[in-house]
């Protein structure tokens, strides 16, 4: 809303094709927690079963980029998550 880029985690097949492809877009920002790069069986089977993408956004509000970063999600600034 505001032009602030926000930063995400993909997981793809390495030869990826830009061909559309199912996707499992997650974010959460919220209470100053950080969502951080892990590995999941089930993300990875959805990536190499399906052929499709997983992407994890680091959406204001969460603890990644500190308390700034939060604030900018919070109370007031509530709509620059969405």
């Amino acid at each position: 809303k505001d032009g602030t880029e926000i930063p995400m985690f993909v997981v793809r097949r390495k030869n990826h094709d830009p061909t559309p492809e199912p996707c499992i877009l997650y974010g959460y920002g919220g209470f100053s927690i950080s969502l951080l790069p892990r590995f999941s069986v089930s993300q990875l089977l959805w990536v190499k079963h399906f052929g499709a993408s997983y992407v994890e956004a680091n959406l204001r509000g969460g603890g990644e980029f500190g308390e700034d970063w939060h604030e900018q999600g919070t109370v007031h600034n509530k709509q620059n998550v969405f």
